[in-house]
């Protein structure tokens, strides 16, 4: 029987008790299992009950509450574009919240003052009613949601704490009771609990920009020749065996193999190595890579969802999809807490009521546990930690873009690096020369082979031309270009070769030295120069390794943190980076796919890994891993993909952005202890009548105060050089 597999996205889901709810139910759909993400708003069903379709899964999901829609029929454009209206919406609440709230702040700061500045009872009613239940009505709704579903999150937390200040306020104005009014403590936890939504929000809007960026790599029409004319039609139209035209400096529009033609291609998305590949007849293809100055006739081999692109799209989507280990402390922990606060308040309610017989003094005891329980602390906990890390962290060049990897980088036990444009420049450059010709000096072999490579553009001609003296070049006709492999002229009668080893090889027959067999062993890229009858030389390029990356990488061992290198590169360049560096293991010659691979294994192995990249290459990989980090100067996909970007392009700064994770988890967690420590010593003192209302109020302040003190600590931390 074969198993069915169903990807939705959800509406409405606001924290860890929505996703499992979501789960529960479908898990009671026999032969259903069911993943929720959270942060992607995403389900991922599968099926092995024929009875079972995707309508019913759908209809299971709207009865408890949350909409579903089937992943591939959500337009990516528009869902985006309602994350952008959906934040600025909040942040228009919490702007008018903040309004409402700032006079409550100044009579507070008046009170401190001993400044005598009172806000009517009317005037806090009105502003506080407003920011109650319109600012603060998406709470009520997610509360309500919670309890639906068995369980308890922090809007329950919110709504108890806030309400509880709010309606003992309204209740003192009506009874005119002499208590005081509490209305500066339910809007201000709104108004900071507001701003820790909209950081969360501003996060799930970029979840699907890596994706919907990705895609719009492959063009959106191809050239397809038809009874002897080329017709343009659009991607989705492309059948397998159709054949194709590319022409000069177009992207390909699918997967292939060329027929005719010859042309570079720049292949950096797929394997993430700047230099471009000879694709000649025979030779596969690959869709959203770019054809260079030549002209491609090309058949499709895989089309939509087969095509290598689609499968790394898939690779992302799905290692999205999975379930953080550690994740949503705060809400599990209230799930407990919530139900025991309400029932220590009513307990003391009912004590105090019996034992004492008196109404007024068991309800406002009952409050005072409700008040001096209210989740202000615990609410500002993690956000207050992630805005002070994630503030220090940019002033370094350190962007921390989500939550998730401050939970996990402490558990980080070995870290991949992407070679190429990480641990190196992607700038390839001479590194030395093997003249076989004793006559000729390396300053004259260099002047000749640059001659020869003024009229190519591959990058390697480049540094060579780089390289050579700054003297007027030599003179070269019939200057031929074989495109890929070398370039040919003639400099005073003789024809030169300039190109790879092989080039030589196969336009020349000569053959190379034992001397200069053991020159291309050594790990580098080589271009020979030879003319008909003898090699001139050889000249040795190589990408540049960063200054700081052996810094970094000896950093991270001594920290007990493994390293790797993974590369697109062949096993000799790979060896030869890798021993430099003093990188121990490595994976060379790996695509994508191979990529991820790779982190998978690892992960098997037990390992928690960290996976630094540039590429679109890396972004399988990057999805796969535990921790994600980008170079900032790599591509839009590979960023978008990370959970920390590095702006200043340096490997030094992987493990700065490490130890700044480790100190802002560190804080976090300190806050969460001292938010508990906080109740459990309180509400104590509470349930024996030792806290009025006001007292209450006070040291929910201060303990709100105690924590954000200790995030602010956070402005101490300073980069390792």
């Amino acid at each position: 029987m074969s198993e069915k597999h169903f990807e939705l996205d959800i509406k409405g889901m606001t924290c860890a008790a929505c996703s499992a709810r979501i789960e529960r139910v479908l898990g009671k759909l026999e032969g259903v299992t069911a993943n929720v993400n959270l942060a992607t708003e995403k389900a991922f069903v599968s099926s092995n009950n024929p009875a079972i379709d995707l309508p019913q899964i759908i209809q299971s999901i709207e009865k408890t509450g949350f909409g579903a829609t089937e992943s591939a029929k959500v337009d990516q454009n528009q869902k985006s574009l309602e994350k952008e209206q959906e934040y600025q919406k909040l942040l228009k609440e919490f702007l008018l919240s903040a309004l409402l709230t700032l006079p409550f702040l100044v009579e507070m700061v008046a009170m401190l003052l001993n400044i005598h500045l009172h806000l009517s009872s009317l005037i806090q009613l009105a502003l506080a009613t407003i920011v109650q239940f319109y600012c603060g009505r998406k709470f009520y709704v997610g509360a309500l949601k919670s309890l639906k579903s068995g369980s308890a999150n922090m809007d329950v937390l919110v709504v108890l704490g806030t309400s509880a200040a709010y309606f003992l306020s309204l209740c003192v104005m009506l009874f005119n009771l002499p208590l005081h009014l509490y209305f500066e403590a339910s809007v201000s936890v709104i108004t900071l609990v507001l701003l820790g939504k909209l950081l969360e929000v501003r996060a799930k809007a970029k979840t699907g920009f890596a994706i919907a960026k990705l895609l719009h790599l492959q063009p959106k029409k191809a050239f397809v020749e038809r009874d002897g004319k080329l017709e343009e039609v659009s991607i989705e139209a492309l059948k397998v065996n159709d054949v194709f035209v590319v022409k000069a400096g177009e992207s390909i529009p699918t997967d292939g193999i060329v027929l005719e033609g010859a042309s570079m291609v720049d292949e950096s998305m797929m394997t993430g190595e700047s230099l471009p590949v000879l694709k000649s007849v025979g030779d596969s293809i690959v869709g959203a890579t770019k054809n260079g100055d030549g002209m491609l006739k090309c058949q499709a081999t895989k089309v939509g969802a087969d095509t290598f692109l689609s499968a790394i799209v898939k690779l992302i989507e799905e290692a999205q999809g999975s379930k953080a280990p550690i994740q949503r402390l705060a809400d599990t922990i209230s799930g407990i807490f919530v139900p025991i606060v309400v029932g220590i308040a009513v307990i003391t309610f009912g004590i105090w009521w019996m034992v004492g017989g008196n109404f007024e003094e068991a309800i406002i005891n009952a409050v005072s546990v409700l008040v001096i329980a209210c989740p202000c602390a615990l609410g500002l906990a993690t956000p207050t930690a992630i805005m002070v890390g994630v503030g220090r962290g940019a002033s370094e060049g350190i962007l921390i873009k989500n939550a998730e990897v401050l939970e996990n980088v402490g558990k980080i036990s070995a870290v991949v690096f992407d070679k190429t444009g990480t641990l190196t420049y992607a700038d390839p450059h001479v590194v030395d020369t093997l003249i076989e010709k004793n006559s000729m000096d390396k300053e004259s072999f260099l002047e000749l082979a640059a001659a020869l490579e003024e009229g190519s553009k591959h990058p390697l001609a480049k540094a060579i031309i780089k390289a050579a003296p700054t003297t007027s070049r030599l003179s070269v006709q019939t200057f031929q270009n074989y495109s890929g492999l070398g370039v040919s002229g003639e400099i005073d009668g003789v024809v030169y070769f300039a190109g790879s080893p092989a080039f030589i090889t196969q336009f020349t027959s000569l053959e190379h030295s034992s001397k200069a067999k053991l020159f291309l062993n050594e790990g580098n890229s080589i271009v020979a120069l030879a003319t008909h009858e003898e090699i001139i030389g050889y000249i040795a390029l190589a990408d540049t390794i960063r200054e700081s990356a052996k810094i970094a990488v000896e950093k991270l061992q001594n920290d007990g943190i493994a390293v790797y290198m993974l590369t697109g590169d062949n096993e000799r360049c790979a060896q030869k980076v890798a021993h430099e560096l003093g990188i121990k293991h490595f994976f060379a010659e790996v695509l994508p796919d191979g990529k991820a691979e790779a982190i998978s294994r690892l992960k098997n192995e037990g390992k928690f890994v960290c996976m630094v990249g540039d590429g679109i290459n890396d972004a399988p990989a990057l999805a796969v891993a535990d921790v994600a980090i980008a170079m900032s100067n790599g591509s839009d996909i590979a960023v978008e993909s990370a959970d920390l970007i590095l702006i200043a392009n340096d490997p030094l700064f992987v493990v700065n952005a490490i130890a700044l994770s480790r100190a802002t988890m560190s804080k976090i967690k300190q806050n969460l202890f001292l938010a508990f420590v906080y109740n459990n010593l309180a509400i104590p003192l509470a349930f024996m009548g030792m806290l009025n209302p006001i007292v209450a109020g006070g040291a929910m302040a201060m303990s709100s105060v105690s924590v954000v003190s200790n995030s602010l600590l956070l402005r101490r931390w300073k980069m390792k050089k």
